[in-house]
């Protein structure tokens, strides 16, 4: 996932730069990656709270990895070394490296 930009204090900042709380809030603001923008939805119901939202969404932007939903029902599987982020509709949430 690619770090976006967002008017931060009047000039272009990361959006890394947001506390937890607000950086999905400001990922949706800026991003215009549709892929990256459904893997934000899907994080929301992953993870309930927008505090551990923030820190998964941080994670994933500043380690340039990315969400992968995984659906067992269509025999689809983790990828190696994926961390688990939380359960989703009929499947699961991981961040993988990109």
């Amino acid at each position: 996932m690619n770090v976006p930009r967002l008017n931060i204090n009047g000039r272009p900042r990361p959006v890394t730069e947001l506390p937890n709380e607000e950086l999905l809030t400001g990922f949706f603001a800026c991003c215009t990656v549709p892929e990256d923008l459904e893997a934000a939805q899907l994080l929301r119901y992953a993870v309930s709270s927008p505090k551990k939202a923030g820190q998964w969404l941080r994670k994933a932007l500043l380690e340039k990895r990315e969400f992968v939903a995984v659906y067992p029902g269509n025999n689809e599987k983790a990828p190696a070394g994926a961390e688990f982020v939380g359960d989703i509709m009929d499947g699961a949430l991981y961040l993988a490296k990109a």
